[in-house]
């Protein structure tokens, strides 16, 4: 038989994402009771998290050891008022620039709105260190995050206000 493992490479890999694939979510899961944030599983699959008063949606692909943390929909306005949708797409383009996380923008034009959304993404393995102040810090990361948005807006407002009145 000789000294080597005669498994393949990809036989190797497969057995990594078993063991991943059950493992991220539930260590996710694990880490978000440890820190009393309940988490209902969605039958889409994704998670969804209340966490100081925000509803964030968690996502993993089976594929590797991330989770994707999303917060939807926490600022809208109507796409009606142009000046206001170019202000708000400005703010994410300067917000992604600064920012430790994706901002993103959606239309929902059922109500005709313009929705900010923000986005992480982060490896989560049991390994890391502090898991559970690694989470929360990432969490409230995203929540800092509306902070830097509206400081962008008002930012660029009073940048276009002194434009057009000097």
């Amino acid at each position: 038989m000789g000294i080597f493992n005669k498994k393949t490479y990809q036989e190797k890999k497969q057995e990594t994402q078993d063991v991943q694939q059950q493992s991220t979510l539930d260590l996710f899961l694990d880490v978000a009771a440890q820190l009393g944030i309940k988490a209902e599983k969605e039958e889409s699959g994704e998670i969804v998290i209340n966490y100081m008063g925000e509803n964030f949606a968690v996502y993993n692909n089976t594929e590797n050891p991330y989770i994707l943390i999303r917060d939807l929909w926490w600022h809208s306005a109507s796409l009606d008022n142009l000046a206001n949708t170019s202000l708000i797409r400005k703010a994410i383009n300067e917000c992604n620039i600064r920012g430790d996380c994706t901002f993103f923008y959606s239309h929902n034009n059922e109500t005709n709105e313009i929705g900010v959304h923000t986005q992480l993404i982060i490896p989560f393995i049991k390994e890391i260190p502090n898991i559970q102040e690694y989470l929360r810090s990432n969490l409230n990361g995203l929540l800092s995050a509306h902070h830097l948005f509206f400081a962008c807006m008002e930012h660029l407002r009073e940048e276009e206000y002194s434009k057009n009145n000097h």
